[in-house]
């Protein structure tokens, strides 16, 4: 018979787990300040990642996934962003059509790069104070473990 497990609290406690939870907690933390860093400028961490590729030429939507990157988004959810970031002036498109709403054509407008710079300052803050409390062997060490947690490459 499964249990279910309603509280995480209620999760065994024994030192990996334990580690594992507190590992889930600090992303959770980190996420939130970058979040937070962001959304005065009318950005999230999505619709920052997004405006970067946009400006470096590049498709968010192509690519394949290789150990330590992020997983590529799905077009629907880029379309999302873009129309988000499109209705709150910081992209344009070069040819308005309702039927390929994809990155094709799409240029950061002042604002969108105006935006993108500041929050290129701010997240880098964030990441600065976090990666403080490192030194060179935790990070090291941190970034062994997380190597190890990847999934394992599709075939």
């Amino acid at each position: 018979m499964l249990a279910v497990i309603d509280d995480p609290t209620d999760l065994p406690r024994t030192r990996p787990a334990a580690a594992a939870l507190d590992l889930l907690e600090a992303a959770s933390r980190f996420r939130g300040r970058v979040e937070g860093a962001l959304a005065p400028l009318g950005l999230s961490y999505a619709r920052y990642r997004l405006l970067k590729e946009l400006r470096d030429g590049k498709d968010p939507c192509v690519g394949t996934r290789a150990p330590g990157q992020r997983d590529v988004p799905r077009r629907s959810d880029v379309r999302q962003l873009l129309g988000a970031l499109e209705r709150d002036g910081m992209v344009r498109r070069a040819r308005p059509d309702d039927v390929d709403r994809s990155t094709a054509g799409v240029a950061l407008t002042a604002l969108g790069a105006a935006a993108l710079r500041w929050g290129g300052f701010r997240l880098e803050a964030v990441v600065d104070e976090f990666g403080a409390a490192f030194e060179a062997h935790d990070a090291a060490r941190l970034e062994a473990l997380l190597t190890r947690l990847e999934p394992a490459p599709r075939s």
